[in-house]
């Protein structure tokens, strides 16, 4: 029985994951602009850019819904905000620079979350840092 009510709780839990990535995904859908502002955790100066491209604006939605780790504590390089129209979605602090380290931190449905982040999104990153 013992056995039973741990595999329960473990299905319960994967099934809650699931849940959140889900609904996240959803949310994110009605995205359409995004603004990512570059402060860099040893920077002076922040650079921003803004992306209206649909394919990017959802490819990053997808690199956000990543799998959930424990809070980092490794500062910041910059702040990833979702739009849809001018109503701010979601904003979410990332770090790229440190490849032990890279994440996506927000709160979503009141909790606050932790992400890794997918080498594509540090790839997209460097590029827009890059031009920025």
């Amino acid at each position: 029985m013992k056995l039973f009510g741990a595999l329960f709780s473990i299905v319960l839990l994967f099934a809650t994951c699931a849940e959140k990535q889900t609904n996240l995904a959803e949310y994110l859908r009605a995205a359409n602009k995004i603004e990512i502002v570059f402060t860099g955790s040893n920077s002076t100066k922040s650079m921003s850019k803004t992306i209206t491209d649909s394919g990017m604006v959802q490819l990053l939605a997808t690199a956000i819904n990543g799998r959930e780790t424990p809070a980092y504590k490794c500062g910041s390089d910059g702040i990833l905000k979702f739009y849809n129209n001018d109503l701010e979605l979601l904003q979410a602090e990332f770090i790229f620079m440190q490849k032990d380290c890279m994440h996506f931190a927000f709160d979503y449905d009141n909790k606050p979350h932790f992400v890794t982040m997918p080498t594509f999104a540090k790839t997209v990153f460097e590029g827009l840092s890059a031009s920025a």
